[in-house]
């Protein structure tokens, strides 16, 4: 069963509400919620083994819907699927004034692209074993320099810049000149300059022509425009032609414009967010359902929600490490959809099925 949440699809509030109401992170979850435990309860299927798939923001909704139905359903999930991560918020938004957490956990994420397109001074022959590397030095002295600010010698500053040079590809010069702090829209704009080309964001495999040379970042993401249409119409055949439904309506496939109108602030057990992290949540759901099992499903050419930033969220869930072992994560030579690719798409099917199948029964 897939879900539309109010304002997208043909999902709209009614009883004299509007969809705004639901525009924001605790309402979405509680009307997600709501809508879960009504349709078990409306097709009997209360004793039947349960799953919640998230993707991208998806995985926000799915961390926290898992506590909420525990807490507030006495409702177990057997596990939680989350598609390219983006519980913490604060670590993957590098837009966020003042927050220097994106830029050390993105790190290994740029290095996969830039390994990928062969843009390094020196190309490994293995991806796995040079993200080994690169995540030690993102871990180590990288995120010691940033924490340093201001004050980071000019040393130090050069030595940290060749070496992110020797990950990235990108000049020392242009690294140094932006203090070290590359955006996802900014490395995607500026591997393939040379080129007149652009690197997507959710897929950095994929490329397309730079519409300005002299812009800081990408204005426009080549995966998105390289499927969003095919997806789009496969989908809408199938739901107006096959199944008959939606005739006469318009099925809001996606709604940019909600972002201009969401609040993120987010009510937790252990206090208010001003900017949701909802990895508390589901820390807090490994605590307390304990059965509970969660899947992580990662692309490393995925800019958006880069494999080495959720490496960061699941290892700060703060729970014991016989809790954070029910967390396993899985990886796959693709982006954020990681599904396009045939092969990620194969090695994704038997992922899911080994898990539905190890968490279904008795012995879960």
């Amino acid at each position: 069963m897939l879900i539309d949440p109010v304002g997208t699809g043909l999902a709209h509030a009614v009883c004299n509400h509007h969809d705004d109401e639901f525009w924001s992170v605790d309402p979405d979850v509680d009307s997600i919620s709501r809508f879960i435990a009504q349709y078990l309860s409306d097709n009997g299927r209360w004793n039947s083994p349960k799953y919640l798939l998230g993707e991208s923001y998806g995985t926000t909704r799915g961390a926290a819907i898992a506590d909420y139905l525990r807490g507030r359903r006495a409702l177990d999930l057997n596990g939680l699927i989350l598609v390219s991560v983006a519980t913490d918020l604060e670590a993957i938004f590098a837009d966020v004034p003042g927050n220097d957490r994106p830029y050390s956990v993105y790190l290994p994420g740029f290095a996969a692209v830039a390994w990928y397109h062969r843009k390094l001074p020196q190309q490994a022959p293995q991806l796995e074993p040079f993200l080994a590397q690169v995540r030690a030095f993102a871990q180590g002295p990288f995120a010691a320099a940033l924490a340093k600010g201001d004050a980071l010698p000019d040393a130090e500053l050069e030595a940290v810049a060749q070496q992110m040079h020797e990950y990235t590809g990108l000049p020392v010069d242009y690294l140094k000149a932006a203090k070290l702090r590359i955006s996802e829209n900014t490395f995607a704009h500026e591997l393939l300059k040379s080129e007149g080309k652009t690197v997507g964001r959710l897929d950095g495999r994929y490329v397309g022509p730079t519409w300005d040379l002299l812009a800081k970042q990408t204005d426009y993401d080549p995966q998105f425009s390289a499927i969003g249409a095919a997806y789009t119409a496969t989908f809408l055949d199938y739901y107006h032609e096959e199944l008959k439904a939606g005739l006469g309506e318009t099925y809001r496939t996606t709604n940019f414009s909600i972002g201009e109108h969401w609040k993120w602030p987010h009510k937790t057990a252990i206090g208010d967010q001003p900017f949701a992290n909802t990895g508390v949540d589901l820390g807090e759901a490994l605590v307390k359902a304990p059965h509970l099992k969660v899947l992580v499903l990662n692309g490393y050419y995925d800019l958006a929600t880069p494999f080495s930033a959720t490496e960061y969220v699941m290892s700060h869930l703060g729970v014991t490490p016989q809790l954070a072992a029910r967390v396993s994560m899985k990886y796959y030579e693709a982006g954020h959809m990681m599904y396009v690719h045939e092969p990620s798409l194969a090695k994704m099917k038997r992922d899911l099925d080994e898990f539905i199948t190890a968490t279904s029964g008795p012995e879960r």
